[in-house]
């Protein structure tokens, strides 16, 4: 197949090579870039950022999922 596209021997190693390391780090490159374009948008704090850190405050302090602390014993 390296010869129908007139590559040497030597050629399709280092062409092989490139394309072994070029593909991945190019996938990852371009997944980078779509992460981290506009980051700090929206300004506001969204539904996991508030709801898993009182999870994990829980876990921490209470050792299980519980309720976060309550200011009051009585339900309204």
């Amino acid at each position: 197949m390296w010869s129908f596209l007139g590559v040497g021997p030597d050629g399709a190693e280092k062409l092989w090579r490139l394309l072994a390391w070029g593909g991945p780090l190019l996938v990852t490159a371009v997944a980078g870039l779509l992460r981290f374009w506009n980051l700090g948008k929206p300004n506001a704090v969204i539904f996991d950022e508030t709801y898993y850190a009182k999870d994990s405050w829980a876990l921490i302090n209470q050792g299980y999922e519980g309720p976060g602390r309550r200011t009051s014993t009585r339900r309204s």
